[in-house]
């Protein structure tokens, strides 16, 4: 087995670490456990591994922080250090906006992506009552289809996306049902 440290990069949160050589393969899952530089044990719940490949985007890998370490499963050798999810998800409302009149819709649908560890949870509310949105995860869309919680007149809509690392995103909206 081949295993080498480099140094960190701008973006990394630990060493990057070489584990085999990514062409072989590897027929179960590992364990694999990485130290995090002390300057950056503060992000806590916000790390996560990463498996690091040249010329590509670093892929979320997951883990649990416990003890100044990421631990994981993975069931590829390549390069793997630790990084720091600290950005919210990302909301894009597609037909709906804060006033807008939608007594001619028939649903509200929206858009909602993250940039590193992926999307965890949704929930959404309509005037204070939980509400069921459809999600679906290839095109990153959210969409409720109109129903008798739909009131006439004014109606507070309200929606919170979590990613993998707690990072939270919320919108809100007071929306019109006047025909």
């Amino acid at each position: 087995l081949s295993y080498k440290a480099s140094k960190p990069l701008t973006t990394t949160c630990s060493d990057i670490h070489q584990i085999h050589y990514p062409e072989v393969p590897l027929h179960s899952y590992i364990d694999l456990s990485v130290a995090v530089d002390s300057g950056f044990v503060k992000y806590g719940i916000k790390l996560l591994l990463a498996k690091i490949r040249p010329g590509k985007s670093p892929s979320a890998i997951g883990g649990k922080y416990e003890a100044g370490k990421i631990s994981a499963r993975v069931r590829e050798f390549g390069n793997y250090a630790v990084m720091a999810d600290t950005a919210a998800p990302v909301i894009k409302p597609l037909n709906i906006s804060e006033g807008k009149n939608i007594a001619k819709q028939a649903t509200i649908r929206i858009s909602i992506s993250d940039n590193f560890s992926g999307i965890d949870t949704y929930n959404a509310w309509l005037n204070n009552k939980w509400i069921l949105m459809d999600y679906d995860a290839k095109n990153r869309l959210l969409q409720y289809k109109m129903d008798e919680r739909l009131l006439e007149g004014r109606n507070e809509f309200l929606l919170k996306v979590v990613d993998a690392c707690g990072n939270t995103g919320t919108y809100e909206a007071t929306l019109v049902n006047q025909k």
